[in-house]
C-alpha cells in the first residue's frame, strides 16, 4: 500500500512535468476540452490520492469503501475521456491532433496511479 501510494504520487509529479514541458516546449497545446478533462482527473486523481492515504493512516472501512467507489467512477470517466479524445481526432480537431500522444500517455498514466 506503502508503495502504491508513492508511485501514485511519482506519476502525479511526472505528468505536471510532462505537461508543463510539452506546453513551454512547443507550439501547440491542449484543446480546451481535453485540457478540462485532464485537469477534472488530476484533481479527482489528487482527491483519491488524499484519501488513499488517510485510509491508510486510519485503517477506517467506511472511508475504504468511498475510496473503492472513488476509483471505480475515476476509471470509468478516464474511460469516457478517452473516447472523448478520440472523437475530437475524428473531428480532425488541429489541437486534439497535435498533443494526442501526450493525451493519450496522460490518461494511461492516470490509469495506472
Amino acid at each position: 500500500m506503502a508503495l502504491n501510494l508513492e508511485q501514485a504520487g511519482d506519476i502525479i509529479e511526472r505528468m505536471a512535468s510532462d505537461v508543463a514541458d510539452q506546453s513551454h516546449g512547443a507550439r501547440s497545446s491542449f484543446s480546451a476540452e481535453g485540457l478540462a478533462e485532464l485537469d477534472q482527473l488530476h484533481e479527482k486523481l489528487t482527491d483519491n490520492l488524499r484519501l488513499s492515504l488517510s485510509v491508510f493512516l486510519s485503517g477506517d472501512i467506511t472511508s475504504a469503501k468511498r475510496l473503492r467507489r472513488s476509483k471505480h467512477r475515476f476509471r470509468i470517466l478516464d474511460r469516457r475521456y478517452a473516447h472523448a479524445h478520440v472523437d475530437r481526432l475524428h473531428q480532425q480537431n488541429v489541437q486534439s491532433i497535435e498533443t494526442s500522444s501526450l493525451h493519450l500517455a496522460l490518461l494511461g498514466e492516470y490509469e495506472a496511479a
